[in-house]
């Protein structure tokens, strides 16, 4: 087992409450200014990382439904005594959590919202917000920052509109069908009065007749 000059040490945990766990199958409870030791001999040990970016990029479970969402954090750790290398992670016989460090302050690119009509949040505004340092990509499972202006389309607006659609559909079939009928009844009524028409004159000629006689 080598001996390492770095002393300190990085790892990403659950918090829950205030407490801080490992993120695996049987989550261990690290405390702040507690020694934690473990037998380097056994399989399943607690690893910790150089630098906090490689304890984000190295512990993340994106697949994992159970700790998925949950809050995370960076935690620093004294770490002494034999060590066992697997790089990036290494396992120390001994450890000491004694910070709470969070997330690494190291944006590239502000952050854009999903949608077509989105603003990009210049990063002195993002500076500004309270709680920055803790922010990280979704897939950390954190908060997310406030979008300036959501253009994302009403779900019910859409729903309205195709309603309207189908109503101003069965409206427009329906004055086609009052035409049709008012046609017909134009129709019936023209060909009743050339019946009226005829009776008359028929009585009119039998009139004619009768007196002739």
């Amino acid at each position: 087992m080598d001996s390492i000059k770095q002393k300190f040490y990085y790892k990403l945990v659950l918090l829950n409450k205030s407490k801080y766990y490992t993120i695996s199958e049987k989550p261990q409870e690290l405390v702040m200014g507690d020694t934690t030791e473990q037998n380097l001999l056994q399989s399943s040990l607690v690893y910790v990382y150089r630098t906090q970016e490689l304890a984000l990029s190295n512990e993340i479970r994106v697949k994992d439904p159970k700790t998925h969402l949950s809050p995370k954090t960076v935690i620093k750790i004294m770490c002494w005594g034999d060590s066992k290398e697997e790089d990036p992670k290494y396992a120390f016989s001994f450890m000491c959590p004694i910070l709470d460090v969070g997330f690494p302050f190291k944006p590239q690119k502000p952050i854009r919202d999903v949608s077509r009509r989105s603003k990009i949040i210049p990063p002195k505004e993002l500076r500004s917000l309270p709680y920055w340092r803790d922010i990280t990509p979704c897939r950390y499972g954190l908060r997310k920052l406030p979008s300036p202006k959501l253009s994302v389309r009403s779900i019910s607006h859409i729903n309205w509109r195709v309603k309207s659609s189908r109503a101003y559909e069965k409206l427009r079939k329906m004055e086609e069908e009052t035409e049709k009928l008012e046609k017909e009844i134009s129709e019936i009524e023209k060909f009743a009065d050339l019946l009226d028409l005829e009776n008359d004159d028929f009585l009119k000629d039998s009139a004619i007749n009768e007196s002739i006689k």
